[in-house]
């Protein structure tokens, strides 16, 4: 969604259903087990764990993990990512419908999709799923989209193209109507529903920003983005980055991430945490290769972790070029959305149809004052 051409909002919408898609012969044929009531049970506390396995909630896990006896060393190359895929919903069981600027589209031609660090999800308007990863854009003040060019099997090239909007009001942004969900496919451990996570397309989603929206009929939900502009003149170079406490976009470099922002420099520092003190990288980015990369100091009483510190990332600063945008949330009672065939209509659009802009100039420098 964008606000001006000039002044681009990305905003990135993902939705992830928490159900796990009980499967005998799967568990038969990933553990090598002949399944009975005994089994099964332990089974159902191990598919609790991968369910509620989420930083920084480990604890939530104890009561499985205390049931659990003797089959954890059956998981020893046990591929949790291949796994994943295995029991993610598809698109289609997923989704009914979705409309973009009021056009209906076929959603699982717009949505990719995604690793982040609440699972696998599904992403609208990303350059960071597993479709556009390959897309960079150099700020986002950038009308022009970099990328590497990489040919898909059918001889396709990838496309790397943010969809802009300067509409605003509800229906005028992205609309999705998601599907009931199956209480045959879902182990109860949460309400039905879909997690949220709104995010800059150059952005890797941020668990803790995500929303849940409960599964009702008869409601939609409305999610209103207000952005902020922050543009900053060339001017500002010649002070040093320690007094400006900006960032412009050529003066630093990730090494994971195409694109540098403070989220995604901030991601990284926790990658390259993980890495050194567990020589391997969380599931969500198994596809990347991290030099040096940290997370937010684990729970008390963790063996092997009672003397870390908190992670040091304060070189993560925001970019001098910068959209920032604050959101609000309304669920509304709505009887003309009756329906039999999706238990969630959800709304995303700009509140207004203007946004607050900043501009950040040097008053004097050493001449003037001279």
């Amino acid at each position: 969604m964008d606000i001006v051409k000039e002044y681009s909002q990305e905003t990135t919408m993902h939705g992830v259903r928490y159900i796990m898609k009980p499967s005998s012969p799967l568990w038969e044929r990933y553990l090598n087990l002949t399944l009975n009531t005994t089994t099964r049970e332990i089974l159902w506390n191990i598919m609790s764990v991968f369910s509620i396995f989420e930083h920084p909630f480990y604890d939530r896990m104890e009561p499985h993990l205390n049931k659990v006896k003797n089959l954890w060393d059956k998981f020893d190359e046990f591929n949790v990512s291949q796994f994943m895929m295995q029991v993610l919903p598809t698109c289609e069981e997923l989704f009914y419908e979705c409309y973009w600027l009021g056009k209906k589209f076929n959603c699982c031609e717009m949505f990719n999709l995604q690793r982040s660090e609440a699972g696998f999800c599904y992403s609208y308007n990303s350059l960071t799923s597993e479709e556009t990863k390959e897309c960079s854009l150099q700020d986002e003040f950038s009308d022009l989209i970099s990328f590497k060019r990489k040919i898909k099997e059918n001889n396709e090239s990838i496309e790397c193209e943010i969809r802009h909007n300067t509409a605003s009001g509800t229906t005028t942004g992205l609309e999705v109507f998601v599907k009931h969900s199956d209480p045959e496919e879902s182990l109860k451990l949460i309400a039905s529903g879909v997690w949220v996570i709104i995010h800059r397309s150059i952005q890797y989603p941020e668990v803790g920003e995500k929303i849940f929206i409960l599964e009702k009929e008869n409601t939609s939900f409305h999610i209103e983005i207000t952005p902020s502009v922050t543009e900053s003149s060339a001017d500002l170079r010649a002070v040093s980055i320690a007094q400006r406490k900006c960032l412009f976009p050529d003066e630093t470099k990730l090494s994971v991430f195409h694109t540098y922002n403070e989220e995604n420099c901030i991601m990284e520092c926790r990658l390259q945490y993980v890495n050194e003190k567990c020589g391997c990288t969380p599931y969500f980015f198994t596809n990347l290769t991290p030099g040096q990369l940290k997370i937010n100091k684990p729970p008390m009483d963790i063996l092997g972790y009672d003397d870390l510190d908190a992670i040091d990332c304060s070189h993560c600063i925001p970019t001098c070029q910068d959209i920032r945008r604050s959101q609000d949330y309304i669920d509304n009672p709505n009887n003309y959305l009756h329906s039999s065939n999706y238990g969630i209509y959800l709304d995303i659009y700009y509140k207004e149809t203007g946004a607050v802009k900043y501009y950040q100039d040097l008053a004097f420098d050493f001449m003037d004052l001279v």
